[in-house]
């Protein structure tokens, strides 16, 4: 066997133990090879690795009713933290997650269009100096990101550009990965709400213009330049497109047509059964967007419209599972 075949095949093992000791929380080996149905040697040797490293706790012997008494394990909440983070026009807001995915701190810091790199900076070494434990760091921006490089994102000049991905790795040695905002969101979406279409698509509408994620077969779409989802360049009216449309301001007079021919644009290249339009308090029902759409869309191919409060969950929850694949790599 190739080394590099018999190191996939012990990450594949690994993350299988991972999973279930997620699950179970406290497990024994012989109960870890029940459930894995991996052979008491593998399981034995990859537990004792993960032990040294301080991935799993031995929490030693357990107490028995009868027989002998096996040693316990479970994953160490406090071996490996995610940074999670995105800027928006006002702030930036950030969560730190253990293995578990349990919140360990959340915070705001204000941001603003004069939001620069050091602002960046100052907030991460803070979090780094107090949670050294992060392993892995996601940072969630409202423009176009190709290989950690922002090449195109309003308001935020010194992010215009920028090498973000890079700077950041070379300055702190952790895993870093940059994502689109609607990208983070739409994942964030998909696995918190265990969404099962095969074809999904979310729209916000915020200070920035109108934004789109969407997913095919349960992957992202990206693109050949990571630009899908850029809908803010749809041309629609006369001269304007929709960026234009929200950033002059839009109104409850001709938000329903605007949300219309959105939602008609995505509906004919995807073909979604269901999208998800983040609140806005200029938003009519789902109803009047559904049926704002028959002027536009056979009824039968308007998707049905959910309108969700939890764009920030969501986007975080994007950037954590984006940051555990960068310490776990194949796992999710």
């Amino acid at each position: 066997m190739l080394i590099e075949d018999s190191r996939i095949i012990k990450q594949i093992n690994t993350n299988l133990i991972r999973k279930h000791m997620l699950d179970n929380i406290i497990l024994s080996k012989t109960q870890l090879v029940e459930l894995t149905e991996l052979s008491f040697p593998t399981v034995n040797k990859i537990i004792e690795e993960l032990v040294i490293e301080g991935e799993v706790i031995d929490l030693g012997l357990q107490s028995s009713t009868g027989g002998r008494r096996a040693r316990a394990y479970k994953l160490n909440s406090d071996y490996a933290y995610t940074l999670s983070m995105f800027i928006s026009k006002e702030k930036i807001i950030y969560n730190i997650k253990n293995v578990f995915g349990e919140v360990v701190i959340k915070g705001i810091k204000d941001g603003g269009c004069d939001f620069s790199i050091e602002d960046l900076d100052e907030l991460i070494e803070s979090l780094l100096k107090k949670y050294s434990q992060i392993k892995a760091i996601a940072i969630g921006v409202p423009g176009s990101v190709k290989d950690g490089i922002i090449t195109y994102i309003d308001c935020y000049n010194d992010l215009q550009g920028f090498e973000l991905k890079n700077y950041i790795e070379g300055k702190y040695k952790r895993h870093v990965i940059v994502e689109n905002d609607m990208k983070a969101v739409t994942l964030g979406c998909y696995k918190e709400e265990r969404q099962e279409d095969s074809q999904f698509a979310t729209i916000y509408l915020g200070h920035n213009g109108p934004g789109c994620g969407i997913i095919v077969n349960g992957k992202v779409v990206r693109g050949d330049r990571e630009f899908a989802g850029e809908v803010g360049f749809l041309p629609m009216y006369n001269e304007n497109n929709l960026q234009d449309m929200a950033l002059k301001g839009l109104t409850k007079d001709n938000v329903l047509d605007y949300l219309a021919r959105l939602v008609t644009v995505v509906a004919v290249i995807i073909n979604p059964s269901r999208m998800v339009l983040y609140e806005n308090k200029l938003f009519p029902s789902p109803k009047e967007i559904e049926e704002a759409c028959y002027d536009y869309l056979p009824r039968k191919e308007v998707p049905k419209i959910i309108i969700s409060a939890k764009y920030e969950r969501h986007y975080l929850e994007g950037l954590h599972f984006l940051a555990q694949e960068l310490i776990y790599p194949g796992f999710y």
